[in-house]
């Protein structure tokens, strides 16, 4: 699961695409590194790249061939729509997305390291205060330092697996 903001089809060459898993820095090789070839991509039939909500900002990827499970690499289940999330639970964020740099010019970069934190989901009322669009209920808000344009938000369940819920632009969705 990625973002569907990722596949521009316009700019797409026909070249193959390789899916990195257990890869956690860009600037040096990782033995926890899997590079396997992607057979299908499919980009949510609702996504809309112009859409600054992004509500539907997802795309599903087959791979050619089964992952290889390590403590790098595993499975995550994609929860059910009637699945609520609730701000007493706490959830684990990744992502590559740019974040900004403090100092005298602030700009936005790419980090070199996978980022990761332990989040808390926000409320409505919370979100809308802060000014984010949260509307028909397929929108999460979840608070965090930077925004991060493609990352993965997951939740451990009663049963122990996990959810992912796809983000794009801004702080939720």
């Amino acid at each position: 699961m990625t973002a569907g903001e990722t596949f521009n089809f316009a700019n797409l060459t026909g070249d193959k695409l390789i899916a990195h898993l257990g890869d956690h820095t860009f600037t040096k090789p990782e033995t926890t590194l899997q590079a396997i070839e992607v057979e299908l991509i499919q980009v949510h039939p609702d996504f809309n790249d112009k859409d600054e909500g992004a509500s539907v900002d997802v795309a599903l990827l087959q791979l050619s061939k089964a992952i290889t499970k390590s403590k790098d690499v595993d499975y995550i289940c994609v929860p059910s729509a009637d699945l609520g999330l609730s701000s007493e639970k706490s959830c684990y964020y990744a992502g590559w997305g740019a974040v900004l740099r403090q100092g005298t010019v602030k700009q936005w970069r790419n980090p070199r390291l996978l980022r990761e934190a332990e989040v808390s989901v926000a409320s409505n009322e919370e979100c809308s205060k802060a000014g984010l669009s949260v509307t028909g209920g397929k929108t999460t808000c979840i608070e965090v330092e930077a925004r991060d344009c493609v990352s993965a938000l997951a939740m451990e369940t009663q049963v122990e697996d996990y959810i992912a819920s796809q983000r794009g632009k801004g702080v939720g969705s």
